[in-house]
């Protein structure tokens, strides 16, 4: 194998200046491909193997990549060129290093000169960091998951988000931070989970304080304290953020079930909510050009009269938010506001199980 992949990286550096190959190769996504498939069909161990192979054929492409340009940059002539890249690309054409330029061009187009600060030695130091799949990674992680391994699968997503910053597409990176919190959660470390999911919110607008979040988040939580209905609160507020809802809604139970904090369970939990309006609202406007915001369970009676939103919405648990919020704000002593969300939901929810739970709920106010 290690003959194989070393003939076909050889092929490559000598037409990588025609072709311009991506970082990962083709090769590698084939086979990454191919993992998720026998992944998916229940085939652990051949997914595994195939998740290998991607790692070992992107590494050693990678590798050699670095090996050439490095031998590329040793001879006297180069040197004196100094270290930007325009410089020592014209020296690397004249001496007729032709696949060394050809890995130069290769990462402008892929990041751009200024990316490396327009430096051959950063160029070269990315490059050799670029040895890591992150994606094989988390496909690991998955395939030990699934079997119940949840230590070595927390030890293949810790390495996934290690190396994020190769990640293809970066939004993943939340995707492992998910990944890492729900293993903590079944080994029954809540802490770590607990931090895994406040990483998420790190980057919402509305929620984190580095981004200056926490003035909206206030604002909307007097709008809501203060009045003894959501009306105002939901008229006023939309947040179209759906990665942040499920770590919002996550740490709100863990907030709100187990440890009693009031304070943050409120926060994550209006937070969830407003995310979960927004939601509903935008896929009911996608379906429907002339519809208008008429209200919380103006909107609740029309996803039940659309089937393909109120199974996505049962799917996503979209519902549990409203009710976590009533239930919040009713044991911070706005018995009125809990009321007359659980009575909203328990009239005009499609989902019958948050009807049943919000109809128990009003049964136990005096």
């Amino acid at each position: 194998m290690k003959k194989l992949v070393c003939s076909l990286c050889y092929v490559v550096f000598l037409t990588i200046c025609s072709i311009h190959s991506a970082v990962p190769d083709t090769a590698v996504w084939e086979l990454l491909t191919e993992a998720e498939i026998l992944f998916e069909s229940g085939e652990f161990g051949k997914a595994l193997t195939e998740a290998e192979r991607a790692r070992t054929f992107h590494q050693d492409l990678i590798n050699g990549y670095s090996r050439l340009l490095s031998d590329a940059l040793i001879p006297r002539e180069v040197k004196k060129a100094g270290t930007e890249i325009g410089p020592v690309r014209d020296v690397l054409l004249k001496r007729n290093e032709i696949e060394a330029v050809g890995i130069v061009d290769m990462l402008i187009d892929l990041k751009g000169k200024d990316f490396f600060k327009n430096s051959i030695p950063l160029m070269l130091t990315w490059l050799s960091d670029r040895s890591v799949l992150p994606e094989a990674d988390i496909l690991c992680g998955m395939i030990y998951e699934a079997e119940g391994e949840y230590r070595m699968a927390s030890s293949y997503f810790l390495s996934a988000w290690k190396h994020r910053a190769f990640l293809d597409v970066p939004s993943r990176r939340f995707e492992i931070l998910y990944r890492l919190a729900d293993m903590s959660h079944v080994q029954g470390e809540e802490g770590r989970r607990e931090e895994y999911l406040l990483l998420v919110l790190a980057e919402d607008a509305v929620y984190s304080p580095s981004q200056g979040g926490q003035t909206s988040l206030r604002a909307m939580i007097n709008t809501l304290e203060s009045n003894p209905d959501t009306e105002k609160f939901f008229s006023l507020y939309r947040h179209n953020q759906q990665v942040s809802l499920k770590a919002a809604r996550d740490l709100t139970d863990f907030y709100y079930s187990s440890s009693g904090r009031l304070d943050r369970a409120l926060q994550t939990a209006t937070l969830a909510s407003i995310i979960s309006l927004t939601l509903l609202d935008n896929a009911l406007r996608q379906k429907d050009f002339e519809y208008t915001w008429a209200g919380f369970t103006d909107m609740m009676k029309r996803i039940g009269k659309t089937p393909s939103i109120m199974q996505w919405a049962q799917e996503e648990d979209i519902w549990q938010s409203f009710l976590l919020l009533a239930l919040i704000v009713g044991d911070r002593g706005k018995h009125a506001l809990s009321e007359s969300i659980l009575m909203d939901l328990a009239s005009s929810c499609p989902d019958p199980v948050i009807v049943t739970k919000a109809r128990s709920r009003l049964n136990t106010i005096p």
